[in-house]
């Protein structure tokens, strides 16, 4: 009996470190693509920021067509 709860226990063991390696590769997806959003939305807001910058620009330049 003690050689099949030991053998049960190792089982068990494996089945943890699979499922906690999985865990861990799917947090370390996840932090990338979060990373991956966080750099697209600060590009976005970099470009948005030009657009405004330059509709003030001209609007408030001496030659502006408005």
């Amino acid at each position: 009996m003690f050689v099949l709860s030991n053998v049960t226990s190792i089982e068990q063991e494996k089945e943890y470190k699979m499922c906690l390696d999985a865990y861990n590769e799917k947090s370390n997806e996840k932090a990338t693509l979060v990373n991956r959003l966080m750099e697209v939305t600060v590009h976005l807001l970099q470009v948005y920021n030009m657009r405004v910058l330059h509709f003030f620009l001209e609007l408030f330049s001496v030659g502006g067509n408005f």
